[in-house]
Parts: structure tokens; C-alpha cells; sequence
């Protein structure tokens, strides 16, 4: 009898060797079963236990059940688990999204790399570029530099020499202007004289005017048609010469010049003028300078200066604006005299 209960030790023990690995195993199965198989095996285990303490071959049947439940278990987490073909296109599709995220993760550092590589390059080329432009610009600039370094001290030594010649010519012009201011003077007085003279020469000179000219015209007619006028008697040898002189106004006669012998002839004819006015005009004959300056003094720009102006024994006077008499040479000025 205490051999047997020995015996029967022994093969529990037994079992329940055998038993704990099936239950580990059963247990890591069971860790992957869905949860409402997991709670009908376990609620199960507690009767299981109960019917171990009775016997030892209700324990062993109870421990089958629990596999064979655990198998049931675990067949249908198989049946919910992903298939190989699943698996499969579940890797095709992540490898073709890795393979797109790798290609634009790559495309994208091929572009950067490619632009990095391109504008090293270029940046490369302009800094060659720029550096061979400035060293020709600097060449360049050099050489500029070194021309108008050269001509800049050619101007230089030119401007020296025409700065002596520009003194010399100053002198020369200093001395040229003091001859021109002589020979102005001297121009001025030979002009004078050379009016005075001419004048002079004409003191005992008539001109007429606008006596008709007819064909055959004996000019010492004149000294007939003074008698008949104002009954002065004039021998033909007191006149000198007597002619007609040309004359750009050909709506008139040509204007008549008597020459006579004496001062005293000429001037018994011309104290008769307004007597002869009806047969012809008489004037003193004077020279065209005496005549311009004449014209300028009676011009209208001179009337705040002047108050009368006329011709006496061969000199020009003018009375001015204050009621001085003043007599004027073809050469002066005018103006200094008048306002003097």
C-alpha cells in the first residue's frame, strides 16, 4: 500500500512536469488569442484545477481539453492572421512607396547636387572670368595711365613754351596796341585834314539842285538867270568851272557844282538863294563826311541832345540842349561832347 502511494507520487510528479511546459506553451499561445477565446479558456481553468485535486486522471483529461481548446484558439487566430499573398502585396506596396520616397528624396538631392554643382561652376567661370578681365583692365589702365602720364607732361612742357610765347605776345600786342592807338590818332587826324582839305577846297562852291537839265544846255546860263533874278551882275571869268555831277536819284536832275573865282562872288550868289528858289535850289557844297555828320546830329536819337545843328565856313556846329554852341570834327565823340 505505501509502495503504491509512492508509485502514485511519482507519476503525479510526473505529469505535472510534463504538464507546466504544456502550460507555458498554452499560456504563449493564448497571449496571441483574441480576447473573447482567452476569457472562455481561462474562466475554464479554475474546474480544471478542482477536478486535478480529485484525481490524477481527470487532471490529465482537463489538461487535453485545455490544449485542445488552445488549439481551437489558436486556428482561428490563424484563420484572422494576414495570408502570404497579403504580405506580400502589403511589401509590394510599402517597397513602391519606399522606392517613390527614395527616387524623390534622391531626384531631389541629384537637383541640389546638380544646381550646387552648376553654380560652383558658373561661379567658378565668372571668377576666372572676372579675374582675367581685371587683370586686362588693369593692363589696360596702366597703359592708359602711362599715355596721359606722357601726354600730360608733353602738355605740360608745351604749356611752358606756349606760356613764353604768350608773354612774348602780350609785350608784342602791348606794343602793337600802342602803335594802333598812334596810328588810330593819326588815322583820325589824316581823315580830319583830309575832310578839311577836301572842304576847304569846295569853300567857294554852290551846289544846285533840281535846275532842269535840257539837251544843248549851256550851263553859264546861270550867270544870265542870277542877273535877270537879283540883278547881280556876274562876269563869266568869276566862275571858275561849272558841271553836273552824277547822281543815284533819277527822279531829279543831276545836281550842278559852281566853281567861283572868289569868296566874295560865291557869296553875293548865295545870299540870294530864297530869291532863285523858284528857278532852282542853292547849298553850300560840303563834303559827304560833313554831310553824314550833319544827318547823325539831326537824327532823332541825338534830339535829347541837340537843339540845332548846321554848316559855317567850312565847320560843322551844333547848339546843344543848355544853349552851348560847340563846333565838330568829323572824328570826335559826339556823345562825350554833348554830355561833357
Amino acid at each position: 500500500m505505501a509502495d503504491q502511494q509512492a508509485k502514485d507520487t511519482k507519476e503525479e510528479q510526473k505529469n505535472e512536469k510534463v504538464s507546466v511546459p504544456l502550460l507555458k506553451q498554452s499560456t504563449l499561445f493564448l497571449t496571441r488569442v483574441p480576447s473573447e477565446i482567452k476569457s472562455q479558456i481561462v474562466s475554464s481553468k479554475p474546474a480544471s484545477k478542482q477536478r486535478r485535486i480529485s484525481s490524477a486522471g481527470e487532471e490529465d483529461s482537463s489538461e487535453i481539453e485545455e490544449i485542445k481548446c488552445a488549439l481551437a484558439s489558436i486556428q482561428l487566430s490563424i484563420q484572422k492572421i494576414v495570408t502570404k499573398d497579403d504580405i506580400r502585396e502589403i511589401v509590394r506596396s510599402v517597397v513602391a512607396d519606399f522606392k517613390e520616397d527614395l527616387k524623390k528624396e534622391l531626384q531631389e538631392e541629384l537637383t541640389v547636387s546638380i544646381k550646387e554643382e552648376i553654380l560652383k561652376d558658373i561661379k567658378s567661370e565668372i571668377q576666372e572670368e572676372l579675374k582675367s578681365q581685371k587683370e586686362q583692365y588693369t593692363e589696360d589702365v596702366a597703359k592708359i595711365r602711362k599715355q596721359l602720364t606722357d601726354k600730360v607732361d608733353g602738355l605740360m612742357m608745351d604749356n611752358d613754351t606756349n606760356m613764353e610765347n604768350v608773354s612774348k605776345l602780350k609785350k608784342q600786342i602791348s606794343k602793337l596796341e600802342t602803335k594802333l592807338k598812334t596810328v588810330n590818332e593819326l588815322a583820325n587826324t589824316a581823315v580830319s585834314m583830309a575832310n578839311f582839305n577836301q572842304q576847304y577846297s569846295q569853300k567857294n562852291n554852290i551846289k544846285i539842285l533840281n535846275w532842269p537839265e535840257r539837251q544843248g544846255q549851256k550851263l553859264k546860263e546861270f550867270c544870265t538867270i542870277v542877273a535877270q533874278r537879283t540883278g547881280i551882275t556876274l562876269d563869266v571869268r568869276e566862275i571858275l568851272a561849272i558841271h553836273r555831277i552824277p547822281s543815284s536819284d533819277k527822279q531829279h536832275p543831276r545836281p550842278v557844282i559852281v566853281k567861283f573865282n572868289t569868296a566874295e562872288a560865291r557869296k553875293s550868289v548865295i545870299t540870294k538863294r530864297e530869291t532863285l528858289k523858284d528857278d532852282f535850289i542853292m547849298l553850300d557844297h560840303i563834303t559827304s563826311m560833313n554831310a553824314q555828320l550833319l544827318r547823325t546830329l539831326k537824327a532823332e536819337n541825338k534830339q535829347h541832345l541837340v537843339d540845332s545843328a548846321w554848316y559855317f565856313n567850312g565847320h560843322i556846329f551844333v547848339l546843344d540842349r543848355s544853349g552851348h554852341r560847340h563846333r565838330i570834327d568829323v572824328m570826335d565823340n559826339i556823345d562825350q561832347i554833348l554830355r561833357a
